[in-house]
């Protein structure tokens, strides 16, 4: 991500920074995401040649200063700039909407009573879910689509997507032939805000995990509407401290779950549950899955399809002649017990901690080369590449 180190990757001066750091240190290959933020437009193509994947923007406040939120206008003028562009912009879609207050206090000139301190007590995680209403989600998101004229021929992608309130917008705008591409996390697909206990801020992230219910329609659109094409980690890691487990304040801590490198047990885990039992769809009535859900499903959606937003699948994304040898050996009848203490990511915090998933992997190979095994873990030596080259497609 452009955002989630120093200095972020605005500029191709920020951009070699971040090459340099990241020479020899790799265990896969890597790409780099470049990032719209505003008066930075003079700044895009010359990232493009640089060789970063596309761009990300926000349309909220990041948490990082260094990285502010775009206005409509900035959109406008990055659009316009990569219209001609082989690229594709990403869009962290929430939007402040003035009918809702976002603020965890109570509404300016009312007396809050007992239950109303206790829905907005910052250690629970009520309070977080209401000052992110699926409106924020919604309005943003109907904004890219309106924009999305500036340049209709360049690609536009929701990251992230949370609420499925928005799925019949994104459904209308993708049926009349907007460029719109949505992803999903492993964490909307798993986790229900009705579960999430006080305190427990390592479940945080932007925008938030909703009820169980959205997490049904998110899992509709994935398996058999198709609105959703990827299903992705958003990694986000943090120290204890910026999750601020002490206090265990929603409100401060820092918003991101970590996950990487768990997806395929957390996908296939979902997959079965959904597979064993009934479920209710978005009408209230009993059903199963349509169709049994494949490995070749799974790898579309977290493979796939992934390449071909980043322009690499010509190389990346499939098994097949000529692309590099990258696949991983998954033992589905197996199963993993998450241990957040041996995660091979720098900070060990994760909200899967302790949970049993179904599956595990038990080799990784990049480009033929055996990188990781159950057994003998990471090679000593990261073999991983910087993916640098422009994009053609």
């Amino acid at each position: 991500m452009p955002l989630n180190a120093i200095p972020p990757t605005t500029t191709v001066a920020n951009f070699q920074c971040k090459l340099a750091a990241a020479e020899n240190q790799c265990w896969v290959d890597v790409g780099f995401w470049g990032g719209i933020v505003p008066n930075n437009a003079a700044d895009l193509v010359p990232l493009v040649n640089a060789g970063v994947r596309g761009f990300k923007c926000f349309m909220i406040e990041s948490g990082v200063d260094e990285f502010p939120a775009v206005e409509d206008a900035d959109i406008v003028r990055a659009m316009q700039t990569l219209r001609d562009e082989k690229t594709i912009v990403m869009f962290h879609a929430e939007k402040d909407c003035s009918s809702h207050n976002h603020s965890h206090g109570a509404a300016e000139g009312k007396k809050q009573d007992e239950n109303t301190k206790q829905q907005l007590d910052p250690a629970t995680y009520d309070a977080f879910l209401t000052s992110r209403p699926d409106d924020m989600e919604l309005t943003a998101i109907r904004t890219v689509i309106e924009l999305s004229a500036t340049a209709p021929q360049l690609p536009l992608h929701i990251v992230h997507l949370a609420s499925a309130a928005a799925l019949p917008t994104i459904a209308a705008a993708q049926a009349a032939g907007v460029k719109l591409s949505v992803e999903t996390c492993f964490h909307y697909l798993t986790f229900a805000a009705e579960n999430i206990p006080p305190r427990a801020t390592q479940y945080k992230c932007c925008p938030p995990i909703r009820a169980a219910a959205n997490n049904e329609a998110l899992w509709d659109a994935l398996l058999r509407t198709g609105e959703i094409g990827t299903v992705v980690s958003d990694h986000s890691p943090c120290t204890p401290v910026l999750k601020d487990l002490e206090n265990g304040d929603y409100m401060q801590a820092w918003g991101g779950i970590s996950s990487v490198g768990l997806g395929l047990p957390i996908l296939w885990t979902g997959i079965q549950k959904r597979a064993s039992k009934q479920h209710l769809n978005n009408n209230n009535t009993t059903t199963t899955l349509a169709k049994p859900v494949s490995f070749a499903d799974i790898a579309r959606w977290i493979c796939a399809n992934t390449a071909k937003q980043v322009g690499l699948f010509a190389s990346k994304g499939s098994i097949a002649v000529g692309k590099d040898a990258d696949f991983c050996i998954f033992d589905p009848h197996d199963t993993l017990i998450v241990d957040q203490s041996v995660l091979p990511f720098k900070n060990k915090l994760t909200p899967y901690h302790g949970s049993k998933l179904n599956g595990l992997v038990r080799e990784t190979i990049l480009r033929g080369r055996t990188v990781f095994s159950v057994t003998d873990g990471h090679v000593p030596v990261p073999t991983g590449a910087l993916l640098l080259e422009k994009r053609t497609v």
